[in-house]
């Protein structure tokens, strides 16, 4: 499929089946492009580091996060993500690329797959992957949205699996 996930990880799961599409990158605030929708969309792309006073994060692995660094591509129907954060002294790192308004792709990783898609909600990019592992199903929704003249990019994420539920507001401001 459109997607790619490559990841480093010390063996922290929760932190592999998270997909952060939310992070840091350098948007371009006056940038908008035609997708294949026909409406003009905020485009994403850049380097964007995280604003960890702004973030709330409730998970409490993920929440021991203290800097994170997005760079997203954004081109006419590709939206590409490059996320990088340090967990417990462990870089972990993530790419991935699909189309919005494209197919769901699906992502095979050891007994975990991943069913992906990204599709546009007004100004909101929303980006939904449906985790199958051998302990249950989770499905993981983020909201990407620019704010503040597009030189802050939050990323609001439900992660519901089978024994909880959690909610991260991610925020970044542009490099």
């Amino acid at each position: 499929g459109d997607r790619t996930v490559k990841r480093r990880t010390g063996g922290f799961l929760l932190a592999a089946s998270l997909l952060f599409h939310a992070g840091e990158a350098r948007a371009i605030a006056s940038s908008t492009q035609l997708q294949n929708d026909g409406a003009q969309h905020p485009n994403f792309s850049g380097e964007w580091e995280l604003n960890r006073e702004e973030t709330k994060l409730q998970h409490p692995n993920i929440a021991q996060v203290l800097a994170a660094t997005l760079v997203i591509d954004h081109q006419d129907s590709l939206f590409s993500l490059f996320r990088s954060y340090v967990l417990a002294g462990e870089e972990d790192t993530l790419s991935w690329s699909l189309r919005p308004g494209g197919p769901e792709t699906v992502h095979r990783s050891g007994s975990h797959e991943s069913y992906d898609r990204l599709f546009w909600a007004s100004d909101t990019l929303v980006l939904v992957s449906r985790i199958v592992a051998p302990n249950g199903v989770a499905v993981d929704t983020t909201r990407y949205v620019l704010y503040a003249d597009g030189k802050g990019l939050e990323a609001r994420e439900r992660y519901c699996a089978p024994r909880y539920v959690f909610y991260n507001v991610w925020r970044f401001s542009k490099r």
